[in-house]
């Protein structure tokens, strides 16, 4: 039943530079079945991406180096045809924030800190809206 769910629920890979943030995302997305790929950074995950094609990415905006807005931007530059959804975590959630995350290619946000509850349903409304915007509505 273990392996039914997880390819029911898919690939995620989890790029946040807080050992702590990925680990809690790590543990509570696992237990809903899916397949967990964690990053640290922006090299991390462009390496991961040549790896698999995960069909969620959970991505923190403020990270050293490359933010995940840049990094957003290069994902959806570098794979256009990458189906993911990508879903913004942050602590700092603005207007700003939200249009800036729609402009790079974002389709969802999340503020820190989360529960396991908010994770689970912050990925399925962001999954039904990507679908929506796929569908063009």
């Amino acid at each position: 039943m273990s392996n039914e769910k997880t390819a029911k629920s898919g690939t995620v890979l989890v790029v946040d530079d807080d050992p702590e943030i990925r680990l809690l995302a790590t543990e509570i997305l696992r237990a809903e079945g899916y397949t967990v790929f964690e990053a640290e950074d922006a090299s991390r995950c462009m390496k991961w991406l040549n790896v698999v094609q995960p069909s969620l990415i959970l991505l923190d905006v403020n990270m050293p180096e490359v933010d995940g807005y840049r990094l957003c931007k290069t994902i959806r530059e570098t794979y256009p045809s990458l189906p993911a959804t990508i879903l913004f975590v942050t602590s700092n959630k603005t207007a700003d924030d939200v249009m800036m995350s729609r402009k790079v290619g974002g389709d969802y946000f999340l503020t820190k800190p989360f529960t396991a509850i908010q994770l689970v349903a912050g990925i399925k409304k962001a999954v039904i809206m990507k679908r929506r915007q796929l569908m063009g509505g």
